[in-house]
């Protein structure tokens, strides 16, 4: 049973009015919440510091600014590049994916994939395949991929962002990146029809980004970000802005 005023990741909670708000941390706090969230680096991406919104109380920078700073050093991305891979045979999951939404599902992001499945998206290619799943076994503790899109010479997995989409750019970055590390490389090349020149080092990582969404306003803005920024290069994501005209934008490349 948790204890009043407190709240995972170590968050302080004010029930004030009814409504359980998060009280600012200061920097120093961040980084410990951080550091005790990052013993588990394949979920780090689920954490709720990852998702903070707002500026430390004390240095006024931005949360993710903080903690994408602290995750840059040398000794944190050694973690983040332990993530263990998962075996799975096939990725390919044609057979039960035909570009149609069941009418059991009701989230967005979900239905907005499956209506790309077919068509040519500028800078990111044919989109092959969505929804595909990382697991080997049912007992795997594994998300799956929303986008799988081919040009020429790569292949992209995508961690898409729709509509209202309240998560930050960090958790987008990080969850792309933890799927990355748990991809089987080898066997996700053999489970497409993909030109024969594409290797494991062309499959890439990359956030696209949906006008309406809060990653996208932040991606907007990361001349303001430039540990985030730096963070991404680092873990070789790339970002793309679905602008509201159906273009498609790339404030940062890795």
């Amino acid at each position: 049973m948790r204890k009043k005023g407190k709240s995972v990741n170590g968050e302080k909670a004010d029930k004030s009015g009814g409504k359980e708000k998060m009280i600012k941390k200061s920097l120093k706090e961040t980084v410990q919440v951080l550091e005790h969230e990052l013993k588990d680096a394949k979920n780090l991406y689920k954490s709720k510091c990852i998702n903070w919104k707002g500026k430390t109380l004390d240095s006024e920078e931005y949360y993710t600014e903080v903690i994408s700073g602290e995750l840059s050093k040398k000794e944190k991305l050694v973690l983040l590049r332990k993530i263990d891979q998962i075996d799975r045979g096939n990725y390919n999951v044609d057979t039960t994916h035909n570009g149609k939404h069941k009418g059991d599902t009701n989230r967005k992001e979900e239905i907005f994939a499956i209506r790309l499945k077919g068509k040519k998206l500028e800078k990111l290619g044919l989109v092959i395949e969505y929804q595909v799943p990382l697991k080997g076994k049912r007992s795997d503790d594994a998300g799956k991929i929303d986008l799988i899109t081919s040009t020429n010479k790569s292949v992209y997995i995508v961690e898409l962002k729709y509509v209202d989409n309240k998560e930050t750019l960090l958790r987008a970055i990080l969850e792309i990146w933890t799927y990355y590390k748990q991809l089987n490389k080898v066997n996700f090349l053999k489970s497409f029809k993909l030109p024969k020149q594409i290797k494991i080092e062309d499959i890439r990582k990359a956030v696209l980004l949906s006008v309406g969404c809060n990653a996208f306003n932040e991606a907007k803005e990361l001349s303001k970000r430039p540990e985030l920024k730096k963070l991404a290069k680092a873990l070789g994501v790339d970002i793309f802005l679905l602008e509201k005209n159906g273009k498609i934008s790339c404030p940062s490349r890795a």
